[in-house]
C-alpha cells in the first residue's frame, strides 16, 4: 500500500484530473438514468382469465376453471395453480418456478389454456404477467359540463391516439365510454308469438345484406343480378322494417337510439366520466412518459376546463419527490458531516478536503447504475441515501491521521504517505466488510433479491469507491492544501477528557461491559422476534389519497349499481378538504384484486389537500361503509410503493361444504382480532339463481335439458344485429329484464316448436348460490 500511495502522490495532477473526469462522467450518467417508481422486475407469476358471459359461478368452476387447471398440467415451469370462479369469468393464478423465463412461460401457458376443452360461450383466453410494467403509470378521468357521454367518448379516443404516439407508451385503455347504439327491446306479445332476440337480429342483418342472384342476358350480354336489402341506416327505417306482411319492427319492439356505456361506468366529482389508463413499455422512462402525457392532457384541459380533466394516480410525482428528497437529505447530510469534521479538526482546509469524498464516491455509484442499465427508482434512491452517510468515513479516518502527522511537524508529503499507509488496512477491512453485508442482498436469489439488486449494486459501488478515494484523492489533496501546525498544545482536548474516563471504566470492568453488550444485543433481537418492531416487505409511505373497494350484492345490474353507489358519492363529496373523487364500476374501475370479477368490481379514489389527514378520512369512510354496504367495504390510504399491511390465505378441502364451513370460521376469527381492520372472503359471497326443472310429461315427449337450455339462451341473451350507417352504429336486440325477472315470467316464456309445450318449471331463487372456489 505504501508504494501505491507514494505513486499517487508523485502523480497528484493525474489523480486530480481523473477525479474531475469521474465527477463529470458521473454527473452526465446520472442525468441519463431512466426514472421510474419501481425497478424492472419480472415476478414469477402469471394470471389468466376467460370470460363466460351469463354463466353462473358453479358452472364456470366446473366447465371452465377446472378444465383450465387440467390443461396447465403439461407446462413444466408451473409450481402452483389457483383458480377463482365468479359469475361470467374464470381466473387462473399461476406461480412459476423462480428463475423461469416469464415471457416464454407466458407463451406456454397461453397455448395450453387455448387447447383446453371450453364451452362454446367461452371467449378468448387472456394471460398477463405480474411485473411492475403491467400496472398503469397513470390513470386519468375526463368529464364535461355540457357534452354528452358519446361526444366525450370521441374526445377520449382522440386522447388515446395522441398519448399512444408518445415514445415509451405501450397502450392506453379506455373504460366507461359510450357509443351510439340502436336498442331493440321486444314486447311481451312478440315473445308469446315465438319471436326471439336471435331471430330478430337475423332479420335485421338480412335487411342490410346485398347478395348476388346470378346473371341474366340483357341486350346480348350477361349482366350480373344482385338483390339489395331494404337497409336500416336510420332510426325511422329501422322502426319501419317489415317483420311480416302485417307488422313492422316497431309493432313488436321498442326501438331507440341511445348512448350505450355497456356494463361499466365512472363518475368523477359528481359527473359522468371516462377513464384512461396509460401503460409504458419495458425500459421506458416513467417520468418522461408521464410528463409528455400531461402535456397532451393540458390541451384537453383547455377545451374541457381544468376541473374536468383529473389525474387520479400517476407515478412521476412520487419519483420526482424522492429525487428532491435525496438531494435535500444528501445536502443536509453532507453539511452536517462537514460541520462535525470542522468542529473536531478545527481546520477549514481539512474539512473541505474530506467533503470531496462524498460527491466523488456517489458518482461512482451512478456510473455503475448507468453502465449496468439500472434505473433511478425508490430502491436505488434508498441506496444512494444510505451511501451518503457512509462514504465519508474512510476519508475522515485518513485525513485525521494525516492531520496527526502534520501536528508532529512532518513534511506534508511524508505526512500524507505515512498517515494513509498506517490506516489503509483498517479502512480497507472495514469498508470491504460493510460491502460484504450489502452485496448478498442482490445475489442470493429470490424475489426480494431481484427487487433489491439495484440497491445492492449502488451501495457496494459507492462504498468501494469511497475506499479508493480515501487512499488516492484524499492524500493528494491533503498534500496540496494542508499545512503543518506547530502551535498545537500537548494538553488533552475537551473531548479526550470526556472519553478517557468512559474508556477507562470499560477497561476496568471488562466482564460487565461484555455482559451489558450481549444483553443489549439479545434485547434488540428479542424485540424483533416478539413483534415489538414491526416486520413488513417494504416500509409504508402514505400519500394524500385514499382508495377502496365496495362489494355489491352478487348479480347486481348496472342500473342498480348506480343507485346503490349514490350514497357513497355523496359521502366522498362531503369529506373535509377533498379535492377530487371518483367512483367507478365494472371495467371502468381499477383492478386491485386479481381474482375479482371486473363485471361487478367497484373502486373509489379520493384525493385530499396537503393539510388533510388521509388516515382520518379513511376511518370516517370505513365507518360509513360498514353501515351502508354490508356485503363488503374496504378503504385505506394509498401508499408510496407496493401495498403493505394486507395478506391473502386460501382454504383448501375435498368438499365444497367443508371449505365454506372452514372459511366462515376463519373469517369470524379474523374479524374478532383488534389488529385486523377489514376481512373479505369471496367464497362466502352468495348469489341467488333460478333453477329450471323439466316436467315429466315433457321428458316423455322427448324434450331434453339441452333443447330447453338452447331455447332459453336464445331468448334471454342479447343478440348482436351488426352495425348500420356510415358511422357503423351497433344494433342490439334484447328482452327487457322485467319480462324475465321472476319465476312466473320465466315459466310464461314460449319455447320454439319442437321443444314441447310447458316443458319446464322455474324454481324460486336459491339462497345458496355458488361463488368463488377460494378464500382470501
Amino acid at each position: 500500500m505504501n508504494a501505491f500511495v507514494r505513486w499517487c502522490l508523485e502523480r497528484r495532477s493525474v489523480v486530480l484530473l481523473t477525479a474531475v473526469l469521474v465527477l463529470a462522467a458521473g454527473a452526465y450518467g446520472g442525468t441519463q438514468l431512466r426514472q421510474q417508481l419501481f425497478p424492472e422486475v419480472n415476478f414469477p407469476f402469471l394470471s389468466g382469465s376467460v370470460a363466460v358471459p351469463g354463466v353462473g359461478a358453479a358452472q364456470v368452476d366446473e366447465q371452465v376453471a377446472q378444465e383450465l387447471e387440467r390443461s396447465l398440467r403439461t407446462v413444466d415451469e408451473i409450481e402452483a395453480v389457483q383458480t377463482v370462479a365468479n359469475e361470467g369469468q374464470a381466473t387462473v393464478l399461476i406461480q412459476l418456478a423462480y428463475g423461469s423465463d416469464v415471457d416464454t412461460a407466458r407463451e406456454d401457458v397461453l397455448a395450453a389454456m387455448q387447447d383446453a376443452d371450453l364451452p362454446p360461450e367461452a371467449e378468448e383466453v387472456e394471460v398477463d404477467a405480474a411485473g411492475f410494467t403491467e400496472q398503469p403509470i397513470m390513470n386519468v378521468s375526463i368529464s364535461s359540463d355540457d357534452e354528452s357521454l358519446v361526444a366525450l367518448s370521441d374526445r377520449a379516443e382522440d386522447l388515446e391516439q395522441d398519448i399512444e404516439a408518445i415514445e415509451g407508451v405501450a397502450r392506453v385503455d379506455i373504460a366507461g365510454s359510450a357509443q351510439p347504439q340502436y336498442d331493440v327491446r321486444l314486447r311481451r306479445g312478440a315473445l308469446e308469438q315465438g319471436l326471439t332476440p336471435a331471430s330478430m337480429a337475423a332479420l335485421i342483418r338480412g335487411s342490410e345484406v346485398t347478395q348476388a342472384a346470378g346473371a341474366v342476358d340483357a341486350a346480348g350480354a350477361r349482366t350480373p343480378l344482385t338483390v339489395e336489402g331494404t337497409g336500416v341506416d336510420t332510426l325511422k327505417r329501422l322502426r319501419e322494417l317489415p317483420v311480416d306482411a302485417d307488422r313492422e319492427l316497431r309493432d313488436v319492439a321498442v326501438v331507440q337510439r341511445r348512448g350505450e356505456s355497456g356494463d361499466s361506468f365512472a363518475r368523477t366529482n359528481g359527473k359522468p366520466s371516462i377513464s384512461l389508463s396509460v401503460f409504458r413499455v419495458d425500459r421506458a422512462n416513467e417520468v418522461e412518459v408521464v410528463d409528455e402525457a400531461e402535456k397532451v392532457l393540458d390541451g384537453a384541459r383547455t377545451d374541457l376546463g381544468s376541473e374536468n380533466v383529473t389525474t387520479i394516480t400517476e407515478n412521476a410525482t412520487e419519483v420526482k419527490e424522492s429525487i428532491r428528497g435525496l438531494l435535500l437529505e444528501g445536502t443536509l447530510g453532507a453539511l452536517f458531516a462537514v460541520l462535525v469534521i470542522f468542529l473536531f479538526l478545527r481546520s477549514l482546509r481539512a474539512t473541505l478536503v474530506a467533503a470531496v469524498a462524498i460527491p466523488t464516491s456517489i458518482v461512482f455509484g451512478l456510473l455503475a447504475a448507468w453502465g449496468l442499465g439500472l434505473t433511478l427508482n425508490i430502491i436505488t434512491l434508498a441506496g444512494l441515501t444510505i451511501a451518503i452517510g457512509r462514504v465519508i468515513d474512510d476519508a475522515i479516518v485518513v485525513l485525521e491521521n494525516i492531520h496527526k502527522h502534520l501536528e508532529r511537524g512532518e513534511p506534508r508529503l511524508r505526512a500524507a504517505i505515512d498517515g494513509t499507509t498506517e490506516v489503509s488496512l483498517a479502512i480497507a477491512s472495514s469498508t470491504i466488510a460493510t460491502a460484504a453485508v450489502f452485496l448478498p442482498i442482490g445475489l442470493v436469489g429470490g424475489l426480494i433479491s431481484e427487487i433489491f439488486l439495484s440497491f445492492s449494486i449502488i451501495v457496494v459501488a459507492a462504498l468501494l469507491a469511497s475506499l479508493l478515494v480515501a487512499v488516492t484523492l484524499i492524500p493528494a489533496l491533503a498534500a496540496i492544501f494542508l499545512r503543518p501546525r506547530t502551535d498545537m498544545s500537548e494538553e488533552p482536548t475537551r473531548l479526550a477528557r470526556i472519553v478517557t474516563p468512559i474508556t477507562g471504566f470499560g477497561l476496568r470492568h471488562r466482564f460487565v461491559t461484555i455482559i451489558l453488550a450481549v444483553a443489549l444485543f439479545a434485547g434488540a433481537v428479542g424485540g424483533i422476534a416478539a413483534g415489538v418492531v414491526p416486520i413488513q416487505f417494504l416500509p409504508e409511505g402514505g400519500t394524500q389519497q385514499v382508495y377502496g373497494n365496495v362489494n355489491l350484492p352478487a348479480g347486481t345490474s348496472t342500473e342498480r349499481a348506480r343507485a346503490l353507489l349514490r350514497p357513497l358519492e355523496r359521502e366522498l363529496a362531503d369529506v373535509e378538504d377533498v379535492e377530487d373523487y371518483q367512483v367507478a364500476y365494472g371495467d371502468a374501475s381499477l383492478q386491485t384484486d386479481i381474482g375479482q370479477n371486473a363485471s361487478g368490481r367497484v373502486t373509489f379514489f379520493l384525493t385530499l389537500s396537503d393539510e388533510a389527514d388521509p388516515e382520518q378520512a379513511a376511518n370516517g369512510l370505513r365507518t360509513f361503509g360498514e353501515r351502508e354496504y354490508r356485503d363488503g367495504f374496504e378503504v385505506q390510504q394509498l401508499e408510496e410503493g407496493p401495498p403493505a399491511g394486507a395478506f391473502e390465505a386460501s382454504v383448501l378441502g375435498d368438499e365444497e361444504a367443508d371449505v365454506v364451513r372452514a372459511t366462515r370460521r376463519v373469517d369470524r376469527l379474523l374479524k374478532q382480532r383488534t389488529d385486523v381492520t377489514e376481512v373479505s372472503s369471496p367464497a362466502l359471497e352468495e348469489q341467488n339463481q333460478f333453477v329450471v326443472s323439466l316436467d315429466r310429461d315433457a321428458v316423455e315427449q322427448g324434450v331434453d335439458s339441452q333443447q330447453v337450455t338452447q331455447a332459453l339462451a336464445a331468448t334471454i341473451a342479447p343478440a348482436d344485429a351488426g352495425t348500420t350507417g356510415a358511422d357503423d352504429v351497433a344494433i342490439e336486440v334484447r328482452v327487457p329484464s322485467k319480462l324475465i325477472s321472476n319465476t312466473g315470467a320465466l315459466e310464461r316464456l314460449p319455447l320454439p316448436a319442437g321443444t314441447g309445450a310447458a316443458a319446464a318449471t322455474a324454481a324460486p331463487p336459491d339462497d345458496g348460490g355458488a361463488s368463488s372456489a377460494g378464500a382470501q
